[in-house]
């Protein structure tokens, strides 16, 4: 059963029943109604735990790692759909800055050694070599076709023209 409890000035708003305040009545547009009482948390609110640290840094070591896979198809490209869209840019007439290698890559918001990097310098990071560097390791694959790349939001593409 609960009452309406009574304060120094008369009439309060609050709901008690047997187990404490459970909420208050309020009055609005539409007439009276209950507003359940929310306590204050009692439980310490942390920045983060050595577990939650421990998860968020083998996540990103994971992440890092599937990306430096991503980058190594510059080294080692796969011959097969390499060469297939190829012929895709020759049967378009060997259009200029035809795209022939796309890399999905998006940068974390903070690498695994707690530095923020853009893609242009999270390839380096990762490889150990620049994009201009690793491009040329596939330059050299590829003779007599010039490449060039460019960094949309979600990775890098690499075109081919004549």
């Amino acid at each position: 059963m609960a009452i309406a409890a009574f304060g120094p000035s008369g009439p309060s708003p609050l709901i008690v029943d047997p187990m404490g305040v459970t909420g208050f009545m309020a009055t609005g547009p539409s007439g009276e109604y209950f507003i359940p009482y929310q306590p204050p948390s009692s439980l310490p609110t942390y920045i983060m735990t050595i577990t939650d640290l421990m998860n968020s840094h083998e996540a990103l070591v994971q992440r890092e790692s599937a990306d430096a896979v991503t980058l190594s198809q510059l080294s080692s490209p796969d011959e097969g759909v390499l060469k297939s869209t190829l012929f895709l840019w020759a049967r378009a007439g060997f259009t200029d800055i035809y795209p022939v290698l796309s890399l999905t890559l998006t940068p974390p918001g903070v690498c695994a050694d707690g530095v923020s990097r853009e893609l242009f310098d999270y390839v380096p990071y990762l490889t150990g070599k620049s994009i201009a560097e690793m491009m040329s390791i596939l330059q050299d694959k590829l003779n007599g076709i010039q490449l060039s790349y460019s960094l949309p939001v979600n990775g890098i593409v690499f075109h081919a023209s004549k």
